[in-house]
């Protein structure tokens, strides 16, 4: 075992210097154990993680669905049996970047099998380190240095799952971050063929629509409102009216019914969502004349019905070589997830600036998921029964999703989930990118949003405006 171990550890730190934590000794939280196949598996506190019977068939059915040329990433070493797997299907042009942060497995790995193979393959790239920061910068580096992303589609996101059961508890953050990049990657496998049928149903309007290319620095320097449905509507609500000689107002679809119902002036409203259950916040105002901006796979039913001039999107690197010229002439959009990130980079487009955000919690702040005049809330007060309260439907909407702690603007605890969690940091990227735009976010007791500057009063914000127009 020491052979296997001095060989596999002195390949390590020469192509890997940045991995810590590896030590030649198998601690007692595992178990090595010889399968019917002959081949060797391991218990981690009594969770098997290959196959007993037959670790290799397992493992290449693990990695049939890789696509040859490809850049995976991968969470979960284990025994190796599937990394080995992976490589031979990738071919000379993919790579392959493996997190594994449990050096008590990689500890024992080391020692009972000879991975020389595997490290020495320059297509493979190794992270593991005991301190959770750099583990964290370490991954973001690579995966930025060898092209890993979430939204590309030569990109495999892979986890192998009882690895990923033995992730220790110390990497929370690293494990809630590995959690959304899976759930990232799930939205297209569930929205794919929505979206392609949207398309299909849309291409006609899409065709006789205007595109947002045409909209481009249309309203320089002005500033813009972007509304959306977070409970923190609730107190700007009341100040909004007074707001449109001054600035851009628009919205996304969740506060479009909000701002309808309380006759706020809108110039814009956003929808990107392929789903039939958006076309709820559009049917009581399908004769209005506010421009809808939207995604070129958004819900169908929306476009067929609705009045109002409509300006398409294409979402960047989405569609076939067909489609180029037609998505160049209409234009592009990099925000493609949430559509509050969707509205930030329209305004952005036409020029708006400064933005300011309302209702953008992406947290759930005093205990609430939405703004109290929105369809979700009504939807919401409608599951309530003798022995519940609105409250506690709030509650259970925040379940969906794993709930997680994320810090506000006073630097306090709040609840949020890994889905707003998720809107948050697009946001945050899509204003990093764009720093020339002042962006300001108002009236929020939800999630601190770094890269844009906190507005808590009325007073404040008309000063702000105010100031521009001087």
């Amino acid at each position: 075992m020491e052979k296997y171990f001095d060989r596999n550890i002195k390949i390590v730190q020469s192509r890997f210097p940045e991995v810590q934590g590896i030590e030649n000794k198998i601690s007692d939280t595992v178990v090595i154990e010889e399968t019917r196949s002959g081949d060797q598996t391991l218990k981690f506190n009594n969770l098997l993680i290959h196959s007993g019977y037959d670790p290799k068939k397992e493992a290449e059915k693990f990695a049939s669905k890789i696509q040859e040329g490809n850049k995976v990433f991968l969470y979960g070493f284990g025994l190796g049996y599937h990394i080995k797997s992976i490589l031979e299907i990738l071919g000379p042009n993919g790579s392959l970047l493996v997190v594994d942060l449990n050096s008590e497995i990689l500890s024992a790995s080391f020692s009972v099998i000879d991975h020389a193979e595997i490290l020495e393959d320059p297509r493979f790239f190794l992270i593991s380190n005991p301190d959770q920061q750099i583990a964290a910068k370490e991954i973001s580096k690579q995966m930025s240095r060898l092209g890993v992303s979430a939204d590309a589609e030569n990109t495999d996101i892979l986890v192998h799952k009882s690895s990923f059961n033995c992730l220790p508890k110390e990497f929370e953050k690293i494990t809630n971050a590995l959690e959304i990049l899976l759930m990232e990657r799930r939205v297209p496998l569930i929205f794919g063929n929505l979206e392609n049928q949207n398309y299909a149903l849309n291409k006609e309007i899409i065709i006789k629509s205007e595109g947002i290319r045409s909209l481009k620095e249309t309203h320089k320097n002005k500033p813009a409102i972007l509304v959306s449905a977070g409970p923190s509507l609730d107190n700007a609500l009341p100040y909004l009216k007074s707001l449109n000689n001054s600035a851009i107002i628009a919205c996304v679809d969740t506060a479009f019914p909000i701002l309808g119902k309380t006759q706020v002036p809108i110039d814009y409203v956003f929808s990107l969502d392929p789903q039939q259950d958006s076309f709820e916040f559009f049917i009581d105002q399908l004769d209005a004349s506010i421009d809808l901006v939207y995604l070129a796979t958004a819900n169908a039913r929306i476009l067929a019905n609705y009045k109002g001039r409509k300006i398409v999107a294409f979402k960047s690197g989405t569609f076939q070589e067909e489609d180029k010229n037609l998505t160049e002439e209409k234009g592009t959009t990099v925000a493609g997830g949430s559509v509050s990130c969707f509205g930030l980079d329209c305004l952005i487009q036409m020029g708006c600036n400064p933005i300011f955000l309302i209702g953008q919690d992406c947290a759930f702040t005093g205990n609430r998921t939405y703004a109290r005049k929105s369809i979700q809330e009504d939807k919401l007060i409608m599951l309530v029964k003798t022995e519940t309260t609105v409250a506690s439907e709030h509650l259970n909407k925040s379940k969906l999703h794993k709930r997680i702690s994320i810090a506000n603007d006073q630097g306090c605890d709040i609840l949020s989930n890994q889905l707003l969690y998720n809107y948050l940091r697009n946001l945050e990227e899509l204003a990093a990118e764009r720093p020339e735009t002042k962006i300001y976010n108002l009236w929020s007791h939800g999630a601190q949003i770094k890269q844009t500057s906190s507005v808590g009063s009325y007073s404040e914000l008309f000063n702000i405006i105010g100031g521009l127009a001087k």
